[in-house]
C-alpha cells in the first residue's frame, strides 16, 4: 500500500492545514470514484493520504484539494487544487512455457564426431544464468546439448554426438530432459521458465518434428544369440534392420547396437514384448513373447518380412500396427482385422498361420 504526500510551495507560509482534515478537502480518485484512506496533517507545508487499500494498477489517479484548505487569515484555496499521476503498470506473473522443439541440423543420418544443433522455442523473451541443457535419448548413455545462445525467446542447444550413440528417431529423453545445470532460465521481470517439454511425438516435440538418425555405435565383436534362444541381462543376439522393443511394463529393454541388440534391464518382467519401430517391415521382422517370465526372441529376416508384406499387398492387403497394443492390423478394402503378434513359444508361425487365416492368403 503506498501513501500519497503533498507538499506545498513554501512561498504560501500563509497557508492552513485544517487540525482534523476530512475526505472532501483532500480527495484522491480513480477515474470518478473517489479512493477510500486515512488523511493526515504533518504540520508545517505537508499532508498525507493513506489508501485503505492497495491502488489499482494502470490507473489514472487524481489527487484535489478543495477550499477547505485556508490561509492564516481564513481566506479559502481557490480555485480547488488538482494533480494527477498514473500508477504502475500490472506486475508480470507469468512465467515463460516451451512451445516448440526442433533441430537445426537437417533430417538424416548422423555419426560419432557429428555437431547438432536444437532449437528450443519460449513463448515470451527470455534470459539466462550457467548453461542449461537438454538431454537426448541417444541409446545406453544418454547425451546432453548445451545452451549456446539465447535471442529473444530462441535459446539454441549443441551437441558433438559421442561414439556409442544410437537412435532411429532423435527425440529427447522425457518432458523433463531441458534442465538448469545449476543456471536459470527467466523472463524479464524475473519469472522462472516452466521446463516442461511438449510429449514424446505430440505437435512441437522434437521427435514430430524431424527425422533424424544417430548411429555413432562402434562395431564390436559378440557372440550371437540363436533363433528361439532364451536372452538374459546383458545379451547381445544378431539381428537385421534398426528397432527397439520393450516389455509392456517396461521391466525390460533391448537397444540395437551394430553387433545386434542388448538387453539393458536385469530384472525379470511380465507381459509381452512390443515394437516401437516405425517401418512396416520391422513389425513382421521379429516376433517374440515371453517364457516363463523371460524374453524370447524368435527371428524373421528382413527379406523374409518384406516378401510378407510384398505378397500381401498383392493380394488387396496393408498392415499397419495398432498403437498402444499388441496387434497388427491388416486391411483389404472395408474389411479390416486385428493379428495378435504375442502368445506361445510358436509366436512365429502362429503368426504367419493367423494372417493367412484372416486374410485368406497363402504366405511363405
Amino acid at each position: 500500500m503506498k501513501k500519497i504526500t503533498l507538499s506545498l510551495n513554501r512561498a504560501r507560509s500563509d497557508i492552513v492545514w485544517p487540525e482534523n482534515p476530512v475526505f472532501n478537502q483532500f480527495i484522491v480518485a480513480s477515474g470518478a470514484t473517489p479512493i477510500a484512506g486515512d488523511i493526515s496533517f504533518g504540520g508545517g507545508m505537508t499532508a498525507t493520504f493513506v489508501p485503505s487499500l492497495a491502488m489499482p494498477y494502470d490507473a489514472s489517479i487524481t489527487v484535489t484539494l478543495t477550499t477547505g484548505i485556508t490561509d492564516l487569515v481564513g481566506n479559502p484555496l481557490s480555485p480547488d487544487k488538482t494533480w494527477s499521476f498514473h500508477t504502475e503498470p500490472v506486475p508480470d506473473t507469468t512465467p515463460p512455457t516451451v512451445l516448440n522443439v526442433y533441430a537445426i541440423t537437417p533430417d538424416g543420418t548422423y555419426a560419432s564426431g557429428s555437431v547438432m544443433d536444437f532449437i528450443v522455442n519460449f513463448d515470451e523473451n527470455i534470459t539466462n544464468n550457467g548453461m542449461p541443457q537438454l538431454l537426448l535419448e541417444t541409446g545406453v548413455t544418454d547425451q546432453a546439448a548445451s545452451m549456446i545462445s539465447i535471442t529473444g525467446a530462441t535459446t539454441t542447444f549443441r551437441v558433438t554426438i559421442q561414439a556409442g550413440g544410437y537412435s532411429t528417431d532423435l527425440d529427447y529423453v522425457s518432458s523433463g530432459s531441458l534442465i538448469l545445470n545449476g543456471g536459470s532460465i527467466v523472463d524479464f521481470t524475473g519469472n522462472n521458465a516452466v521446463l516442461t517439454l511438449p510429449i514424446h511425438g505430440a505437435a512441437g516435440s522434437l521427435g514430430a518434428n524431424n527425422a533424424i538418425i544417430i548411429d555413432a555405435v562402434l562395431p564390436v565383436a559378440s557372440a550371437s544369440i540363436s533363433t528361439g534362444q532364451l536372452l538374459k541381462s546383458g545379451d547381445i543376439c544378431a539381428a537385421g534392420k534398426a528397432f527397439r522393443f520393450r516389455i509392456a511394463k517396461r521391466k525390460w529393454s533391448c537397444q540395437r547396437c551394430s553387433a545386434g541388440f542388448v538387453l539393458r534391464a536385469g530384472m525379470y518382467g511380465f507381459g509381452d514384448l512390443r515394437l516401437l519401430s516405425k517401418p512396416l517391415f520391422d513389425i513382421l521382422q521379429i516376433c517374440y513373447t515371453i517364457i516363463d517370465g523371460i524374453p524370447k526372441l524368435l527371428y524373421y529376416s528382413n527379406m523374409r518380412a518384406k516378401q510378407i508384406v510384398k505378397i500381401l499387398e498383392q493380394n488387396g492387403w496393408s498392415l499397419k500396427r495398432v498403437k498402444g497394443s499388441h496387434h497388427i492390423m491388416a486391411k483389404a478394402g472395408f474389411r479390416s482385422v486385428p493379428v495378435p503378434i504375442h502368445g506361445n513359444k510358436d509366436v512365429d508361425e502362429n503368426f504367419i498361420r493367423e494372417l493367412e487365416k484372416q486374410t485368406g492368403v497363402k504366405l511363405l
